[in-house]
């Protein structure tokens, strides 16, 4: 597996969809594959520090639960960038 060590790959706010089901080991917690959150902090005080794994970060999941991820368990949902025009008529 190869991690992206140049800079990180995701930031506050954005939304990630988890790629693949995880155990933890503590609380005999498990977050499945395709469950959606909402990075809210990152470990990352400046873009050298990374550890072993490469950058991690705390996601805020849909269950309201906070967990830490590893870049590589991530990914990125791009927003819609479509414009929906609507259009009144009138009688």
């Amino acid at each position: 597996m190869a991690w992206n060590l140049e800079k990180p790959k995701f930031k506050v706010g954005d939304l990630v969809r988890i790629k693949e089901t995880i155990k933890f080991i503590f609380g005999e917690a498990v977050v499945h594959e395709g469950d959606i959150g909402l990075v809210i902090d990152s470990e990352i005080d400046n873009e050298t520090d990374i550890s072993l794994w490469g950058f991690d970060y705390s996601v805020l999941l849909k269950s309201g639960i906070t967990f830490v991820f590893f870049e590589s368990e991530l990914e990125l949902i791009e927003p819609i960038k479509k414009q929906i025009k609507f259009v009144f008529l009138k009688n």
